[in-house]
């Protein structure tokens, strides 16, 4: 059974795509609103893409899973785009992930 979604109808759905934005842009927000607010409690804390302990630790990580060099390589670039938000991680998804993923799944 194959099931139809309708997509062209007469229903103003344009304020729909507003909400969705505006739902996004209040979660970026507070994510960073968060994150500078923790930052700035304890000067000795560090953004957790700048401390050193945290990218060894997602290095040995990553390396225990891919041992290949060449495939190693691949996820790197990967996680790269993935932090900077390039490429195929430039989409909605991808960067609202960057604010909600939880980064201590190697822990």
């Amino acid at each position: 059974m194959v099931k139809v979604t309708s997509t062209d109808t007469d229903t103003p759905t344009l304020h729909l795509v507003h909400e969705m934005w505006d739902s996004m842009i209040k979660k970026v927000k507070s994510a960073l609103y968060y994150r500078h607010q923790w930052l700035r409690e304890d000067p000795t804390r560090v953004s957790l893409d700048q401390d050193i302990e945290i990218t060894n630790e997602r290095v040995k990580c990553l390396k225990r899973y891919f041992l290949d060099e060449e495939e190693m390589r691949k996820v790197n670039t990967e996680f790269a785009n993935f932090s900077d938000g390039r490429g195929v991680f430039d989409d909605y998804d991808s960067l609202n992930d960057r604010c909600i993923v939880d980064t201590n799944l190697c822990g």
